[in-house]
């Protein structure tokens, strides 16, 4: 019954690949330009717990002994904790839970990173949290004074969590609404260090140029990143800005600015009316606007993969939108940062849970979770592989 609850709040599906479908769910564009584009190749389905969720806002790849297991951050604010699946044999493993009061609670869980089975990262709003495979806290080290003001941390599959050398770099949000400056010149990375534990924010992480001097809807307003490891580079990407912008760690400065604007953006978003917020139509703005989303480092292929979500083409105030039903687009650039594929995903039989992704040596992995499908199961946890092929 709690499930089903979940489901009416968050709309998800399940729709198993049948052959001869992939032109009906794809449009190939710009194949005399383009040599790649992505490809649905196989689906896994895998067999869940009656409380495990379905989807998660953050995902992680963890390796051991030459098997990789898919690592879940639960999203009940009353259930916390991760759960594991093994992707060598597609099954649940266990789920790590935690409390949120009490001595051995970790308060509003915001993010994980996975080290080891004795050494897992809780991120809440105030503390990096230390546990073992078991649940205990084995350490609680605070990255910001505690007589500071709320300082939210907010790690998703959208900025995903990363370790470098003794330091732990995850994201946080600012503290005031899109529609002030202060907003956009906010530093977006904090950097906590794992042997001294003094954290800061990262220099120059900041939003880029083309909010400045505007009011903008929080959609209109979010931040993407990913982690080059051997590059030592993190690549921003924002919404309504056509532009990725590369980020050195060791000058700590935006070193190149790409212009890479997808041939599926019609139209550039347009701020609001600064006098007019409160009665500013935020529902229409978001869904009838294109909007850049996840930006995705392949370490494997030395590719990267940037999301656009795209508009409604009929919009209408009476339909009930979900952001998770959302046609997407996903374009490749190739180490150059040059764009060489660019693949529509219509999304026509609301199969794909855009920001429920994983990446592995086979390539991308989006949930085919959506609840919306005839062939939903909420017992099942459901992954369809986006191949490249050319």
């Amino acid at each position: 019954m709690q499930k089903k609850i979940i489901a009416l709040l968050f709309v998800f599906i399940l729709f198993n690949c049948k052959n001869g479908e992939t032109k009906k769910e794809f449009l190939i564009t710009n194949t005399k330009e383009h040599e790649l584009f992505l490809n649905k190749d196989r689906t896994i389905n895998i067999n869940i717990s009656e409380d495990v969720y379905y989807y998660s806002f953050l995902t992680q790849i963890y390796s051991e002994n030459n098997t990789s297991y898919l690592i879940r951050q639960r999203n009940r604010t009353s259930d916390l904790g991760i759960d594991i699946i093994d992707l060598s044999t597609n099954k649940y493993i266990k789920s790590i839970k935690v409390e949120k009061e009490g001595d051995n609670g970790v308060g509003r869980l915001a993010s994980f990173y996975y080290i080891n089975n004795d050494s897992i990262l809780l991120l809440n709003d105030t503390s990096v949290i230390t546990i073992d495979s078991d649940s205990k806290v084995t350490s609680r080290k605070p990255f910001i004074n505690s007589n500071d003001d709320y300082f939210p941390t907010v790690v998703s599959n959208k900025t995903k969590s990363f370790i470098k050398g003794d330091n732990f770099f995850f994201s946080k949000l600012s503290f005031s609404h899109p529609s002030k400056n202060d907003f956009f010149e906010t530093n977006n990375i904090f950097s906590f260090n794992l042997k001294n534990f003094k954290g800061e924010e990262v220099p120059n992480t900041f939003f880029s140029e083309k909010h400045l001097n505007k009011c903008w809807a929080y959609s209109d307003a979010d931040f993407y990143s990913t982690y080059n490891e051997k590059a030592n580079e993190l690549l921003f990407s924002f919404p309504i800005d056509d532009n990725i912008y590369k980020y050195s760690l060791a000058s700590k400065k935006i070193t190149e600015i790409i212009p890479s604007k997808s041939s599926y953006k019609k139209a550039r978003v347009n701020s609001i009316n600064c006098n007019s917020i409160r009665s500013f139509d935020e529902k229409k703005h978001n869904y009838t606007n294109f909007y850049y989303s996840f930006i995705i480092f392949d370490k494997y292929k030395n590719l990267y993969y940037r999301m656009g979500l795209l508009p409604e083409e009929n919009y209408s105030s009476k339909n009930n939108y979900k952001n998770f039903d959302r046609k997407f687009v996903i374009t490749i650039l190739n180490s150059s940062m040059e764009v060489v594929g660019e693949t529509k995903v219509l999304n026509s039989k609301l199969e794909y849970v855009y920001f429920d992704w994983f990446l592995n040596q086979e390539g991308l992995w989006i949930s085919s979770n959506n609840p919306k499908n005839d062939l939903f199961n909420e017992n099942t946890l459901s992954y369809t592989l986006f191949k490249l092929e050319k």
